[in-house]
């Protein structure tokens, strides 16, 4: 017979997916179409221990109809299935039980088709371009998205097609030349060929500011939908909208500090954004803060309308000019923004660890209770504990915040600094590991003049292979310090 098959004998299926579609078009050694047969499907003992096909009879369509001679039915793989298995079917015409034909045999292999989260191996923000194309070989101005298709045994899948879709503002680029305008026909996105290691890069830009969803999508006749998001941000270096500024309490354009207790500023959007007289509903559209040309919050609009917002004071400028403002966008890619405000600030910026992040793992090992001139003397020592999941490859970035007084007044003393990042590999992957924090970082931190001790806190993020661009914390270690002395040796 000269049948047909999808997917064709001996192809890779998704052991994922319960419903998978195969369809058959029967057809005689002549050519000719075989409509209004009767044709049974059966697996192998072996097999049927492992699938299960929804029809074990079906007839082929009639003549007349779009799909004359098809027959389409479902395999679901059993419980205990798994990548690697192979099943094997036959499908034999049956409509005369005197004259039964084998129309053919057919072999599948199970795999489990894997599609990594998106990558933002440049970061998640970038300029807008406000032309009619994007210049992408302009520096900041555009995105690189990366995503890896495997099989479960990490083996790469390669040639297969990647689907990126967005809001029209995006625009994307060739991975391979970056320049090359790839067309998003109809708005239902461009497709990327994976290369050799099964990796898909696209390139982006915008004709917009704006928060927008990147989605990646890889399907195959054979396999379920693999879909990937994530949101990624343009912004404008030089914002001039149309919307009413931020409500910020300036002092002839100073933002003083020390009226907000703690980590935080606060700010307010203006009520005026509430009027029907915008092109927008305040429930559908999200609202991104910006300072100094990073993004610090983001929520729906109406959310941040209810309340006062507050922003880490670590992301301000103390030495220079600081600017912020806010920006609009809905799901079709349309966006609004305010004029920049541009401030300095004075009085103390707190150093200190974000308490508003998930801190799964076990906090550095201390090996004093008090911090002090005799602690420090040839650099505190820590340790970094055998945390949960360590593999090689890990990258561990460790952060030390110092807040005490200087020379026994009420003056805060602060300081934050980072230590050498340091690689998990086959020879410390057992083991605690120690590390030094120097002396010069530490020294001069005086009690207040009330005796109050100061504080030092350190905390490390581990940062797994292959994703950059995701930081697993640990629990913050808080010891007492003082380390004020007249004579305090360096040796």
């Amino acid at each position: 017979m000269a049948s047909t098959i999808t997917p064709i004998d001996n192809s890779h299926v998704d052991v994922k997916n319960k419903n998978l579609k195969v369809k058959i078009r029967y057809i005689n050694n002549a050519g000719g179409i075989q409509v209004d047969k009767k044709l049974q499907w059966e697996l192998d003992d072996d097999s049927k221990k492992l699938a299960k096909f929804r029809y074990r009879e079906i007839l082929t369509d009639p003549k007349g109809s779009p799909n004359a001679g098809d027959a389409t039915n479902f395999i679901r793989p059993q419980l205990g299935a798994k990548s690697g298995d192979k099943i094997t079917f036959t499908i034999t015409d049956i409509t005369d039980e005197n004259n039964k034909l084998l129309v053919m045999k057919v072999n599948y292999i199970f795999e489990n088709i894997v599609m990594s989260g998106l990558e933002n191996p440049l970061g998640a923000q970038a300029y807008s371009t406000y032309g009619d194309t994007v210049d992408i070989g302009k520096e900041n101005y555009y995105l690189e998205l990366q995503t890896t298709v495997t099989d479960n045994n990490i083996t790469p899948k390669k040639n297969v097609k990647i689907n990126f879709n967005a809001p029209e503002p995006i625009q994307f680029f060739s991975g391979t030349t970056k320049d090359t305008l790839l067309e998003n026909r109809g708005g239902k996105g461009v497709f990327v060929e994976t290369d050799n290691d099964g990796l898909a890069t696209v390139y982006l830009g915008s004709l917009n500011p704006g928060e927008f969803n990147i989605v990646a999508k890889y399907s195959a006749i054979d396999v379920n939908d693999r879909i990937d998001s994530t949101d990624v941000y343009f912004i404008d270096d030089e914002p001039y909208g149309e919307l009413p500024p931020l409500e910020l309490d300036l002092k002839h354009n100073v933002l003083d500090l020390d009226d907000y207790p703690g980590k935080y500023y606060e700010v307010k959007l203006p009520t005026s954004l509430s009027n029907n007289s915008w092109p927008f509903d305040v429930k559908n559209v999200s609202c991104t803060i910006i300072v100094n040309d990073n993004v610090v919050k983001n929520k729906k609009l109406y959310n941040l309308m209810l309340t006062d917002i507050s922003l880490a004071k670590d992301t301000l400028d103390k030495e220079g000019e600081n600017s912020i403002y806010y920006l609009l966008t809905d799901k079709d890619g349309n966006s609004w923004s305010c004029e920049a405000q541009r401030f300095t600030v004075i009085g103390n910026i707190l150093s200190g660890p974000d308490d508003n992040i998930p801190r799964p793992l076990e906090p550095l090992i201390g090996t004093v209770l008090l911090v002090n001139i005799a602690a420090i003397r040839k650099g505190l020592k820590l340790k970094i504990p055998n945390y949960k999941n360590k593999m090689i490859g890990d990258k561990i970035h460790i952060t030390v915040y110092v807040n005490g007084y200087e020379n026994r007044t009420n003056t805060p003393k602060n300081n934050i600094f980072e230590l050498s990042v340091i690689d998990i590999l086959d020879s410390n992957l057992h083991d605690e590991i120690e590390v030094s924090v120097s002396q010069e970082g530490l020294s001069g931190y005086s009690v207040s003049a009330d005796d109050a001790y100061g504080t030092f806190q350190a905390e490390y993020a581990v940062v797994q292979d292959g994703k950059p661009n995701v930081k697993i914390y640990s629990q913050i270690l808080s010891l007492r310090i003082n380390t004020y002395g007249w004579n305090i040796s360096l040796e």
